[in-house]
């Protein structure tokens, strides 16, 4: 038969080992998240690049547009910040 003090080490081992096994899943876990995270915004670099050459791009084959927008956003703006 155990003694109490036996039995207490024994718990003590198993809460010790679950403790160890919770820690290791939450550090996979963590580590599977970053790389999602680091996934995402390496993607959203990637996307926020391409609006950025197509804006660019659009710039230099349009340029009347692109100074009559400017000069019509002015004028709202302009307009809106006198009130």
């Amino acid at each position: 038969m155990a003694t109490a003090t036996e039995k207490a080490h024994s718990t003590a081992e198993h809460v010790a080992q679950a403790a160890h096994e919770a820690i290791d899943r939450a550090a996979q876990t963590g580590g599977r998240v970053e790389e999602k995270v680091r996934e995402t915004g390496e993607r959203t670099r990637a996307r926020a690049h391409d609006i950025e050459e197509s804006a660019v791009s659009y710039f230099r084959e349009h340029p009347y547009i692109t100074v009559g927008a400017a000069v019509a956003a002015g004028m709202l703006l302009g307009s809106l910040l006198r009130r």
